[in-house]
């Protein structure tokens, strides 16, 4: 075994053993390779000096409110909101719960930015609304943040056709689909520039019942298809069960996934199920230059990583172990980290432990696979369908697999540069 197996080996094996670390994630990841550098995205003008205390708003012994009619919580956000006016500002959510049965929509602008402020997850926002529950829609400057966003709607907190928005340290869970509506979310975005979403928990979003739901949801379906632009998704755990997939960018370009944990996603029979998933949603629109670093994915039933008819995708430096467990090889490609049509992708320095199908699977073309290291999958530790013309396939090892690297039908290996791999 060359010096870089060996030391590929030993970090792979570090790294698996701090999951448990990982489940609470830290602000930032000390040990995320440093080969990709975060979008340089511009923040949210200087907040506003004005700060109000949402508790002040309350009226002291007022009623509970049946489902379906606004509570005094409700009036009391309305009424905070109300006094902050056009000039933007702060509305601090002391610890407490505060029982919601109404929308709530942030706006903020340049001059006049917005921030719901809570104290950690001791603030708590019980939602009981059939939609979205906190929605920032056709604006900017907004900031969500140390919160505990909770309860029942189809998404929790809705990021539609604006910029500048930040979403930071919220505990977000209870984003299931109802009959009316196919997509569930924790985070739900469309449209979007500038959006980072950072150092989020997300538990208990999607829908056992089929519908396709996930922690955190870039949506192709809305708006003739829009393109998000300045995307920055790092340091969040998405452990939902339910969910169709952890992590789901749809027609993104330049969109930065670091540093997350992702476990847990379900296959709706023998579809989805995914990790972190890449798509262009539809022909007419655009996936491309996307980066999928430092993350770990583990326990899916679905591919870990899935990039989808997108280009120039980057995947390096990720730990994938125990997935693909369900997901049918049937109708598309189905790996621990795989590659289903586009081009020009680069998948390097990855550790795969552990996959139902290939570890690295790819049909697309002039693709970049170096320096991984696969381990245990059932299938090829890395496998070449279709035509992946101009590819390049070397100094990866793959060990304890049922094939090292293999070309199934429609790849022709006088193609594709294989060379320098280590089958053990």
């Amino acid at each position: 075994m060359t010096a870089h197996a060996r030391a590929l080996g030993s970090c792979a094996a570090l790294c698996v053993g701090s999951l448990a670390a990982c489940a609470r994630p830290a602000p930032r990841r000390a040990d995320a390779p440093p080969a990709s550098q975060p979008a340089a995205l511009s923040a949210p003008g200087p907040l506003a000096a004005r700060v109000l205390d949402l508790s002040r708003f309350r009226t002291p012994g007022a009623p509970p409110a049946p489902l379906g009619d606004a509570t005094d919580d409700d009036r009391a956000l309305a009424r905070a909101l109300a006094a902050l006016g056009d000039g933007g500002g702060t509305i601090d959510v002391p610890p407490g719960e505060y029982e919601l049965h109404r929308s709530v929509a942030l706006r903020g602008s340049p001059r006049a930015p917005l921030r719901l402020r809570g104290s950690g997850p001791a603030s708590v926002l019980r939602f009981r609304v059939p939609d979205a529950a906190i929605v920032v829609h056709d604006t900017s400057d907004v900031t969500v943040e140390h919160l505990a966003v909770t309860g029942a709607a189809s998404r929790m907190i809705v990021v539609d056709a604006a910029a500048r928005v930040r979403v930071v340290g919220c505990d977000v869970s209870g984003g299931t689909a109802l009959a009316a509506l196919h997509e569930a979310a924790g985070i739900w975005a469309s449209g979007v520039r500038d959006l980072r979403i950072e150092d989020n928990r997300l538990t208990g979003n999607g829908n056992a019942e089929g519908h396709f739901g996930a922690d955190i949801l870039f949506s192709g379906s809305m708006h003739d298809h829009p393109t998000s632009l300045g995307v920055l998704v790092r340091g969040n755990a998405c452990t939902s069960v339910t969910a169709a997939a952890g992590i789901y960018l749809a027609n993104t370009v330049g969109a930065e996934v670091l540093g997350n944990l992702v476990t847990g996603a379900r296959t709706a029979g023998e579809a989805l199920g995914y990790g972190i998933l890449v798509s262009r949603a539809t022909p007419d629109a655009t996936s491309s230059d996307n980066v999928v670093v430092g993350n770990v994915v583990a326990h899916t039933e679905g591919s870990g990583v899935y990039a989808r008819a997108s280009t120039r995708a980057r995947v390096a430096g990720n730990v994938v172990f125990d997935v693909a467990t369900r997901q049918s090889e049937r109708w598309l490609v189905v790996a621990a980290i795989a590659l289903d049509g586009g081009e020009g992708h680069t998948v390097t320095g990855n550790f795969v432990s552990g996959s139902g199908h290939a570890g690295i699977g790819f049909t697309s073309t002039g693709t970049t696979v170096v320096g991984n290291r696969v381990e245990g999958a059932l299938g090829a530790g890395i496998a070449l369908r279709a035509a992946c013309t101009g590819s390049v396939v070397r100094d990866n090892v793959v060990t304890r697999s049922a094939r090292g690297v293999a070309t199934f039908a429609g790849a022709s290996p006088a193609d594709v540069e294989v060379r320098d791999n280590l089958d053990e």
